[in-house]
């Protein structure tokens, strides 16, 4: 509501794959330097801006793909008895299915899609899978609870009032005070080979404005409109549905973290 290692010898960001991050860092070491005074990189809103006008057209296809979905569901029979299946299935088992789900969309299915690109074996080995599976495992947890609260608390249906407090709570409480920020920091750890002690110089300064405002300004570009229509549909499919869009989204990220600047 997806990369980088200290290691790594090439920049992913120089393969597009559909997402239009420009490379930064001429070593492709993707560490952080001093920016030269006369050559000043852009600032956070300037990185966050140019994020979400490069990710612009993958970001509405996300958000077509969602809405087909939930038209799909409510206008279409047999994709309504397909989403039900899949609903019944979420409901029977809980947890069960957040966790494996989330991990599979958010993390292995990416990882693999990277790691089978160019330069993919060397920029993404697979001693890194097991950090996707358990990061976003615990995130479909996160995930899962929060839409279970959000239904305790606003109800479950798709009155205007309804969705637009879910969103609220969702893209500007739980993302910018823990969803982004956590995902800044344990992206970047796993980008300093695990090292506390990289993962403490790369933080730097102001990490919030150097690096969780670029993310949140394209998060909110894909996000915002995609719970929108999350939200319209049963809880059981809500966080099915969110998984189909958070694939797409890791490997925005994937590239975010790459850039020397961010």
């Amino acid at each position: 509501m997806a990369d980088a290692r200290s290691g790594d010898r090439s920049d992913p960001s120089k393969t597009r794959t559909g997402m239009a991050w420009k490379n930064p860092d001429p070593q492709g070491q993707g560490c952080a330097s001093p920016v030269s005074s006369q050559q000043p990189g852009p600032g956070p809103l300037r990185q966050g801006l140019d994020a979400a006008w490069a990710n612009l057209v993958p970001g509405l296809i996300l958000q077509a793909l969602a809405l087909v979905i939930v038209l799909a569901y409510f206008f279409w029979p047999p994709a309504g008895a397909m989403l039900g299946r899949v609903a019944e299935t979420k409901l029977r088992l809980g947890y069960l299915f957040s966790l494996p789900s989330t991990a599979f969309f958010g993390g292995v299915l990416p990882f693999f899609f990277l790691r089978f690109h160019k330069n993919g074996r060397e920029e993404h080995p697979l001693s890194h899978l097991a950090f996707y599976a358990i990061f976003w495992a615990i995130k479909g947890f996160e995930v899962d609870t929060l839409y279970r609260l959000q239904a305790r608390l606003f109800g479950d249906d798709c009155e205007v009032t309804t969705l637009a407090c879910k969103v609220m709570v969702d893209q500007f409480v739980y993302v910018p005070i823990w969803a982004a920020p956590s995902m800044v920091l344990c992206y970047l750890w796993k980008d300093s080979g695990y090292s506390l002690k990289t993962w403490r110089e790369r933080l730097g300064r102001h990490v919030f404005k150097r690096r969780v405002l670029p993310l949140l300004l394209a998060n909110w570009l894909v996000w915002v409109p995609a719970v929108a229509i999350i939200y319209c549909v049963d809880l059981p499919l809500q966080l099915p549905l969110q998984n189909l869009v958070l694939c797409m989204w890791c490997l925005m990220v994937s590239f975010m973290t790459r850039r020397k600047e961010f």
